[in-house]
């Protein structure tokens, strides 16, 4: 704060000289000259925000000699904060591909349609619009490719998994039913109900129903032989 406000008064100083008449001079402060030093941060604030055309930039260089202005754009933590807020507000990965879209004729996406994803049987998909990464001899088009829950190794039980969830009251006694796996479980104390217990503190997982579908701590209950 005391660097900003000596910065803030030397550039003062400089301005009334330039109100009188009086050229740039240099003036002693912590950062070298204390006008160019207060000029070049606010010219970068401005060419950050893209208020300065490079007509500017150059004016400003030619009075103030040795201030350096960045171009136009953002750093990588600003571009990070302000895409974070745009995904806040709203934004979908959708409305990016339509921002960088290519045109709707454009030769290397239909290149593409034709080459790849006619006769793939829907395993390469491409958008209407395509977005491409081109180059000297060519271009990168975006494309979809499908990939089967078999070909990248999950079996229908993690698939099932996907969908269970913890006990949302666990370590108390809860209602069981005979849909529940826990009604075979030899840890489980069964009662009337909401008062049925378990002697491992309810680790199971439950459906969107509610009902227990898998516990590793299952035990199958021991039945009695009446024959």
């Amino acid at each position: 704060m005391i660097k900003a406000i000596q910065l803030l008064h030397y550039a003062m100083t400089a301005l009334r000289d330039l109100e009188a008449g009086y050229p740039p001079r240099e003036i002693a402060s912590p950062e070298g000259n204390g006008l160019q030093c207060l000029v070049g941060a606010i010219a970068n604030q401005l060419s950050a925000l893209g208020a300065l055309d490079a007509n500017d930039r150059q004016g400003l260089v030619d009075v103030f000699p040795g201030i350096e202005i960045q171009q136009p754009g953002l750093s990588s933590d600003s571009a990070s904060t302000l895409l974070a807020a745009l995904v806040g507000d709203g934004l979908r990965f959708g409305d990016c591909l339509a921002a960088f879209a290519s045109e709707p004729d454009d030769p290397f996406a239909q290149a593409a349609r034709e080459n790849y994803q006619s006769g793939s049987d829907g395993d390469i998909d491409l958008d209407d619009r395509p977005v491409l990464s081109p180059s000297d001899d060519g271009a990168y088009v975006l494309a979809w490719v499908w990939v089967s829950k078999e070909d990248a190794g999950i079996s229908q039980e993690d698939d099932a998994d996907e969908s269970l969830s913890p006990i949302p009251t666990p370590f108390t006694d809860k209602s069981i039913s005979d849909d529940d796996l826990c009604s075979d479980c030899k840890h489980c104390t069964y009662s009337p109900g909401e008062s049925s217990s378990c002697g491992k503190g309810w680790p199971g997982l439950v459906d969107s129903s509610g009902y227990v579908r898998k516990c590793d701590a299952f035990e199958a209950a021991e039945t009695l032989d009446v024959s």
